[in-house]
Formats: structure tokens, C-alpha cells, sequence
């Protein structure tokens, strides 16, 4: 009989004495097995490490790394280092996998299809409140060679940005020899974009493996300050990687889409909370709209470059008329628009209408 390969999943640990625990229980749970655990404590200041060595002294598949503080995708790249699995997967210490079959479906997926990176869907849960199931339309790696299924899996459903909810081939990441960065938040986004440039074998398993906790006090729901230097970062980051390996023409949309929806994020966040300052948030347009980037982008979209393989009519229109708008420094008006939307509620029907009720 041949042997199962082995897993390994790999948890940065960072202050989440909280939720720890439950995290760790849903691993233990698994029914598949072979697995290794490393678990990553990235310079934790509450009882995460006591947590992490008590784990570790109770099962022998479990490792545990104490580190100095210097992030998630430092934390992860320390994990990949040390992983001796033909599969990787990555999971954060505030979720848990979805079910005691979560890994055994994917390995399954990925062990039948020879699939680089392995995709699932997941659920959100707030307590013990779950959402329906997060929606999978990509089917195979011929959805991702095109602009349709690029902005599907990056930005419609996003399923391909994130790190987690995924099983990745060890080979395939040393092979390219793709890491995450250390910026302080999106580095799943941009290694996962990393990778879609070496046209992976993807699987796909529209079946939920993975319970994202929607944390009103995580870093994600935070005002972050540095929000626009970081996302014009990653699309300079990617286009720098790009070039060093001939691929820019190829991924020319993935780019302008990124900064187009930053736009969208920058003005939200001046909007959510104290500030909710249309004003502000039209100067930060402003500013954003002098990077060289972000003229080329939006130079391309409102030609009408990229939209026309867009899923919906909505996007094809959209898309090229706010360029335009941005373009000609309409950037108040830009703002006036997306507080509108917003006011509707229309950003959280877009959301909801990713997911299926179960």
C-alpha cells in the first residue's frame, strides 16, 4: 500500500491566547495522518508560548519555533524552513480548519488532480454564528490563465489571494523559491500572486475546509496608516518580480485591478469610523493619484483595457468610467460616489452575495 505523504501545517502565533486553543484542537482533530504542526511563535507577549510548549510536549508531530517579533509572513517562511511535507498548508492562530476532514479532502483533490496549489472555499464565524459557504466559480487552471479568472479569484471572491484554505506543494514553493514578504499585512496577496506566475497546477474543491474569525479587534479591521504605501508596495513589489523574470506584459490586468481597488479601500477606511471625512478622502486620492503606478493603471482601465473579459456588465461599465473620473482629478466626486455606495450598503451586498446559504 502506498504511503500517504505527509503534511505539514504551518501556524504563526501571535498574542492569541484566546483563541489558540480552539485552533489547535481543530488540527488535532484531523482525520487525516500523517501530519507535522510547526508552530511559530513570533515573540508573543501573552501565554501563547506556555500554550505552543505544552502542545508541543504532548504530541511528537508537534514542532514550535519562539522567535523574535517580525511578523506573519517572516513566521512563515521560518515554518517553510523547517517543514518536511510533500504538502503545505497554512493556517492563522485566530481560525481553525472547518471539520475533522478538512486536510484528508484536499490531499485527495491535490494527490488526484497533481495539483500545485490546492484551493477550497471556507466560512466566516463571528462566536458560534457562521455565514453560508464562501463561493468557488473558478473550476480549473485554464480560469486562472485568463483576466476573467484572475479578477474572480483576486478580487471578486478572492479566494485566490489568501494563504490559508489551501494546500500548497513543498516542491512547487522551493522550486521558485517564492517566500512571503515582510510587509505588515497583504503578504498572502502578494505570494499568491507570486505563484499564479508560474501558471501552478490548480485543484479545486468547492467544499469548505477553513473558519475565518471576523476579529473586530484584529489588525485587519484597524485604521492603518500606512494603508496606501503598502498597497502601492505590493503592486511595485510584483511588478519588480515580474521583469526580473520576463512576465510583465503577461500580467499587465492583476496589477491595474490591485491599484483600482485600492482606491476603493483608501477612501473606505476615511469614511469608516471618527474621521468619515469625504474631504479627507479625497485628498488622499489626491495623493495617491501622483504615483506613477497608479497613472499607468488607471491610464489603461479608462481606455477600456482588461474589462471587456470582466464576469459582470456592471464591472465592464464601472471600472472604466471611475477611471476616467480619477483621471481627470474628480477625486471629491470619486469620494461622494463611494460614500454613496456605501450609505446603500452596496459594498456589503457584493460581500454577502459571495456566499451561499447552507
Amino acid at each position: 500500500m502506498e504511503e500517504k505523504p505527509l503534511v505539514s501545517i504551518i501556524l504563526p502565533v501571535y498574542n492569541a491566547e484566546l483563541y489558540l486553543r480552539e485552533c489547535m484542537e481543530s488540527i488535532l482533530e484531523q482525520t487525516y495522518q500523517p501530519l507535522e504542526v510547526i508552530l511559530v511563535d513570533d515573540g508573543s507577549k501573552d501565554n501563547s508560548p506556555k500554550i505552543c510548549d505544552e502542545y508541543a510536549a504532548a504530541h511528537p508531530d508537534i514542532k514550535v519555533l519562539h522567535k523574535k517579533n517580525a511578523g506573519s509572513g517572516a513566521a512563515r517562511n521560518d515554518g517553510l524552513e523547517m517543514a518536511k511535507g510533500k504538502y503545505i498548508c497554512f493556517a492563522d492562530a485566530d481560525d481553525k480548519l472547518d471539520g475533522a476532514a478538512a486536510i484528508e479532502k484536499m490531499v485527495c483533490r491535490a494527490e488526484r488532480m497533481k495539483a500545485d496549489i490546492t484551493v477550497a472555499t471556507f466560512r466566516r464565524f463571528f462566536g458560534r454564528k457562521y455565514t453560508g459557504k464562501k463561493q468557488l466559480r473558478l473550476k480549473d487552471s485554464k480560469d486562472v490563465a485568463s483576466v476573467y479568472g484572475r479578477f474572480i479569484g483576486f478580487y471578486m471572491d478572492g479566494q485566490l489571494a489568501y494563504d490559508w484554505g489551501k494546500l500548497y506543494s513543498a516542491d512547487f514553493l522551493r522550486k521558485h523559491r517564492i517566500r512571503s514578504s515582510r510587509h505588515p499585512y497583504m503578504q498572502d496577496k502578494l505570494r499568491n500572486l507570486k505563484c499564479m506566475a508560474w501558471n501552478p497546477v490548480y485543484a479545486f474543491l468547492d467544499e469548505s475546509v477553513y473558519c475565518y474569525r471576523e476579529n473586530p479587534g484584529s489588525q485587519s479591521e484597524r485604521y492603518r496608516e500606512d494603508l496606501m504605501k503598502v498597497w502601492i508596495s505590493i503592486a511595485s513589489d510584483f511588478r519588480k518580480y515580474l521583469e526580473k523574470h520576463g512576465k510583465t506584459e503577461m500580467y499587465e490586468d492583476i496589477l491595474a485591478f490591485h491599484l483600482f481597488f485600492g482606491s476603493f479601500f483608501l477612501v473606505k477606511q476615511e469614511l469608516q469610523g471618527e474621521r468619515n471625512s469625504v474631504m479627507a478622502a479625497a485628498g488622499i486620492l489626491r495623493q495617491y493619484g501622483r504615483h506613477p503606478l497608479v497613472k499607468k493603471a488607471f491610464r489603461s482601465l479608462s481606455a477600456g483595457k482588461y474589462v471587456k473579459e470582466l464576469p459582470e456588465n456592471l464591472w465592464k461599465w464601472l471600472i472604466p468610467s471611475a477611471a476616467w473620473l480619477f483621471r481627470l482629478h474628480g477625486y471629491l466626486f470619486y469620494a461622494l460616489g463611494i460614500a454613496l455606495l456605501m450609505r446603500n450598503r452596496v459594498d456589503k451586498k457584493i460581500t454577502k452575495s459571495r456566499y451561499r446559504e447552507e
